[in-house]
């Protein structure tokens, strides 16, 4: 399912990309024709702007789409659009045709490719040649009354993209949920687990996990029945979660057991971070929890740490379970 919701939180984006670019690769030329006041020209800035073109297609293939980290190429492609495209509008005498327009192209496939910033970077170059524009015709009424046309069109279809960012934006979120949160607690579940580990290691990140069930959880469903044990188990999640104080990401991947991933946390720490949890269970208020042979609840736990223990994550999940297991039987 993981490999669906990959799929699908681009989709959208890429079919608007491909209509947009099939429009910017027609507009344009048909535009630059117009506009220059020769064919050598006009040939030479459709070789650049085809090359600009490629070398998009090219790179945004391996990149995310919409509000991602942006590098040293990203800016060199938005910046050099926009400076070729505004420059030879400018370059080519033709500042007061309606084709002045196409000035507003470059704002929209990055706002649509790359987020919010390149967009707004875009309408600053398209201010700065519009500002450039009215000094050279020493702010004719035609000429101020354009300006602000454009302006106003590029806010507003930048407007547009923004909310639909965040339609979706919350989209996405919602079938993240739905493949990444445990449906009875709210937690992270299992496809989480592997992810954030999966992550930290192709980061080379120190990690360590802890993972931890309820002892004797059968007692408690056997007395009181399934549904108080589903309460339960959300009551430990929330327990859990209160106690690490954001110190790691708690997941409940079966039944009643729990993991807690801790990024960057020295072996001593995690294990005084387990001993709070331990002290604070007698302490907190889960109902019914008499029933358990010892009047009380507890559990048991196992730590494993990246990369001293293990370093795959299968490896990782298996020396856990093993941990869990010894501190079981030492009970």
């Amino acid at each position: 399912m993981y490999k669906y919701y990959t799929i699908s939180k681009n989709y959208i984006f890429r079919k608007i990309l491909q209509k947009l670019h099939f429009l910017l690769i027609i507009a344009i030329p048909v535009s630059f024709l117009v506009i220059t006041p020769s064919l050598n020209l006009f040939v030479n800035g459709l070789l650049l702007l085809g090359l600009i073109i490629l070398l998009l297609n090219f790179y945004k293939t391996k990149k995310k789409t919409g509000h991602q980290q942006l590098d040293l190429i990203d800016w060199v492609i938005i910046g050099g659009t926009n400076l070729y495209i505004s420059g030879f509008v400018f370059l080519s005498g033709r500042n007061h045709s309606p084709l002045f327009i196409i000035l507003i192209l470059p704002m929209i496939l990055f706002s649509l490719e790359f987020g919010l910033l390149p967009g707004i970077i875009s309408i600053s170059f398209l201010t700065f040649f519009l500002i450039l524009n009215l000094w050279q015709t020493s702010f004719a009424l035609i000429s101020v009354l354009s300006a602000l046309i454009y302006l106003l069109v590029s806010v507003l279809i930048l407007k547009i993209i923004y909310t639909q960012h965040k339609i979706l934006a919350r989209y996405h979120q919602k079938i993240k949920n739905m493949i990444f949160c445990d449906a009875l607690t709210g937690l992270y579940n299992r496809q989480y687990l592997k992810t954030i580990i999966l992550e930290a290691i192709n980061k080379d990140q120190h990690f360590s996990l802890i993972m931890m069930d309820i002892n004797y959880f059968k007692y408690y469903n056997d007395h009181w029945g399934h549904f108080r044990g589903d309460n339960l188990l959300k009551i430990f999640g929330r327990f859990l979660k209160s106690v690490i104080h954001g110190s790691g990401t708690v997941m409940r991947v079966s039944g009643d057991e729990f993991f807690i991933f801790v990024p960057n946390m020295s072996p001593e720490n995690v294990n005084h971070l387990v001993k709070q949890i331990q002290e604070q269970i007698p302490a907190y208020p889960f109902p019914g929890e008499e029933c358990f042979p010892q009047k009380g609840l507890s559990i048991s736990f196992g730590i494993v740490s990246f990369p001293e223990q293990a370093a795959h994550l299968d490896e990782l999940l298996d020396q856990a379970d093993q941990e869990l297991y010894k501190n079981k039987k030492q009970r």
